[in-house]
């Protein structure tokens, strides 16, 4: 089981079913490297989609502060910014073949008043788009 030190708490869950799951890795912003690391790579999970929050849900991680499952709640107020990934981000876009990397967006941004959450994985642009507009990000 990988361990990442999530630096913050999760913040509380928001209540009911999530609108939308979609399959995604992550980094978000206060995640600090395991020691012997100097960075930390993108971690496998699920994004929930609430209507007050996003969800991410760690698969196979857990917080090395707490050993519980690693689980980050992004707040609706505090989104800044959304969009997508440039084509050929560091570390991202793996699961597209190599020759796309360099010209598709492999996911989105989330911009908060943390830092950036980072969103590896199919429809970045389209989903930066739903996002902005169920949260009335400009």
């Amino acid at each position: 089981m990988r361990e990442i030190d999530s630096g913050a708490p999760a913040g509380e869950l928001p209540d009911g079913p999530p609108l939308e799951r979609w399959e995604l890795a992550a980094v978000g912003p206060t995640w600090r490297p395991p020691v012997g690391e100097t960075t930390v790579s993108l971690v496998d999970g699920a994004l929930e989609v609430h209507s007050q929050a996003l969800v991410f849900r760690a698969r196979d991680v857990v917080d090395s502060t707490t050993g519980s499952p690693l689980v980050g709640v992004i707040p609706a107020a505090s989104i800044v910014t959304i969009g997508p990934l440039s084509p050929g981000s560091a570390g991202s876009g793996a699961w597209m073949p190599g020759w796309q990397q360099r010209f598709r967006s492999p996911g989105f941004v989330v911009g908060t008043d943390v830092g950036a959450w980072v969103f590896d994985g199919p429809k970045g642009p389209r989903r930066a788009r739903e996002l902005r507009e169920r949260f009335g990000i400009a």
